[in-house]
């Protein structure tokens, strides 16, 4: 009688091992795939943040724009980000441009 009592307990308790091992490997899992997406949206936030000079294409000069920089970040987790202009130092009297600018140029 009490050698089926340890065997139960010891079969619980073997049970319940299993189960947290199977929580931890899928919690190392998805901090893993987090960590990387996470990183790869710091990397395309670094390389989009600031102003850069690019060639206009509607005067032909040259001039200055910011790229929305957390857009691109997040857009840019799964695929190429997304570039949208957010400020250029042809605006406002250019503000409705088309943005060819950052097709062109491929920041």
């Amino acid at each position: 009688m009490l050698s089926d009592l340890a065997a139960t307990v010891h079969e619980a308790l073997v049970l319940i091992g299993t189960v947290y091992l199977i929580f931890a490997i899928v919690t190392a899992a998805i901090l893993c795939i987090v960590t990387f997406f996470l990183a790869r949206m710091s990397v395309e936030f670094i390389r989009f943040h600031g102003w850069r000079e690019v060639l206009c294409p509607e005067t032909g000069g040259v001039a200055l724009i910011r790229i929305d920089a957390l857009h691109a970040a997040v857009s840019g987790a799964l695929a190429d980000p997304e570039l949208h202009v957010s400020g250029c130092s042809r605006w406002p009297q250019r503000q409705g441009c088309g943005q060819e600018c950052v097709l062109r140029n491929r920041v």
